[in-house]
């Protein structure tokens, strides 16, 4: 019996794939199960209010400079394109990102809600950083997001332009990480980061973060915990 038992474990051993898992042998639903990741809300279809939760979400987490976190709130397969450079995957991701925050310093960043529809937000943004040689700059930028329906970024495309500033024209302080503190009164963004709208104007604020009626300003918005 003995004998008869260790044949029948060489032989569904040869016929096995070296590199198959145990998960890889179970049941199809039972795969699917185990490798599908928990939802992350906001999921869509997004509101004003949800996309504002979302984009303030990106913000917060983008504010901790940490790669790996911030690459878990897309797609395993996330598609990317930022400025002239084209990614594909969470690795691809997460290389980017460790690249930009090794050459980007004392980054702090803001974002806004510009439109949203479905599964898909736009939003604009403006960060500030600095260089290894001590030179200042404001990035003022668009994105285009496309979610599935975990609530995982599928797609990503950005446009940002660099301004050289001075260090003492920087609107952004505070700790680095979370919210920047913004020096004026008040910050609406735009493509150049310097209009700035009335405090009566900021105090007519509906509890979504934006005005009365449009879309959500995410940088003003409660603060929402992680992508």
């Amino acid at each position: 019996l003995s004998l008869l038992l260790v044949m029948m474990f060489v032989t569904r051993a040869a016929l096995v794939p070296a590199r198959l898992t145990p998960l890889a042998l179970a049941p199809t639903h039972i795969r699917a199960m185990c490798s599908a990741e928990q939802p992350r809300p906001p999921l869509p279809p997004f509101t004003a209010e949800t996309a504002a939760k979302k984009a303030r979400a990106a913000e917060d987490a983008w504010n901790t400079r940490d790669p790996e976190n911030v690459s878990l709130a897309y797609t395993i397969d996330t598609r990317w394109r930022n400025r002239a450079e084209f990614m594909r995957g969470r690795d691809e991701v997460r290389a980017f990102l460790t690249r930009k925050w090794t050459r980007e310093l004392e980054y702090r960043l803001i974002k806004e809600v510009w439109a949203c529809t479905g599964a898909r937000i736009a939003v604009r943004y403006v960060y500030e950083y600095r260089d290894d040689s001590m030179n200042w700059f404001r990035a003022c930028g668009n994105e285009n997001w496309h979610f599935d329906e975990h609530g995982y970024m599928k797609e990503r495309h950005a446009s940002v332009n660099d301004v050289p500033i001075r260090e003492s024209d920087a609107f952004f302080t505070g700790p680095l990480a979370g919210a920047p503190t913004i020096t004026q009164a008040s910050l609406t963004l735009v493509s150049d980061g310097r209009e700035r709208h009335s405090d009566s104007e900021s105090s007519d604020r509906s509890a979504n973060g934006g005005p009365q009626g449009q879309c959500p300003v995410a940088g003003s918005a409660g603060r929402a915990s992680g992508t």
